[in-house]
């Protein structure tokens, strides 16, 4: 999705904040079994522990997220 690029764009210009994160890509239609054990129900999806956000995020925006 055009969100998710974004987001993985962002993250390649900002290897100080990706070398923190796990990107993982899951085909919303093939991988239907990820998407139920992970409860993704929209993408988007940053997961943090039991926190979970949906929706594109700016770097400032991530940061927050990731720090709690």
């Amino acid at each position: 999705c055009t969100p998710c690029k974004t987001v993985k764009r962002m993250l390649s210009a900002n290897p100080d904040i990706a070398k923190h994160i796990a990107i993982v890509d899951i085909d919303t239609e093939a991988g239907e079994a990820a998407m139920r054990k992970y409860q993704v129900k929209a993408i988007p999806c940053f997961i943090r522990g039991n926190e979970r956000h949906v929706g594109a995020l700016n770097k400032r925006e991530l940061l927050a997220f990731m720090e709690g």
